[in-house]
């Protein structure tokens, strides 16, 4: 872009989207009451595919979050600052890397399936 924004400011949407799983995992936001649905991102409820009914609802909270730090992963959009590189890149693999180590515990076997073959290698395999 002509007007990047300053990189101290996609460093606080890290910390922000790292304090919003925390508020998620202490039970403090709740799944829409609308339901789930895994065909239409742009719809709510959207979430991943191949989990049970409790499995989906939960992750229709987690899927934004962990999609979104995915796509920090795999941005080339420059994030350089004090000569140091890929601020956005690295920010995004610490702060996913920190939620899941603090909240995957909350994840069944089957969510961390769907967190692993639909976000987290796919987003690493792009990024390489």
């Amino acid at each position: 872009s002509d007007h990047p924004l300053p990189i101290g400011l996609s460093m606080r949407a890290l910390c922000h989207t790292a304090c919003y799983a925390d508020l998620i995992a202490d039970g403090r936001v709740l799944p829409p009451v609308s339901g789930w649905q895994c065909d239409d991102p742009a719809a709510p409820g959207y979430t991943y595919e191949g989990l049970g009914e409790d499995e989906s609802l939960e992750m229709v909270l987690w899927r934004p979050i962990l999609d979104g730090l995915a796509a920090g992963v795999c941005s080339t959009a420059p994030s350089n600052s004090g000569g140091v590189g890929c601020l956005v890149q690295r920010g995004s693999i610490m702060t996913m890397r920190a939620i899941l180590l603090r909240h995957g515990d909350r994840f069944s076997a089957g969510q961390w399936s769907v967190v692993l073959k639909q976000v987290v290698l796919p987003s690493f395999q792009i990024a390489a």
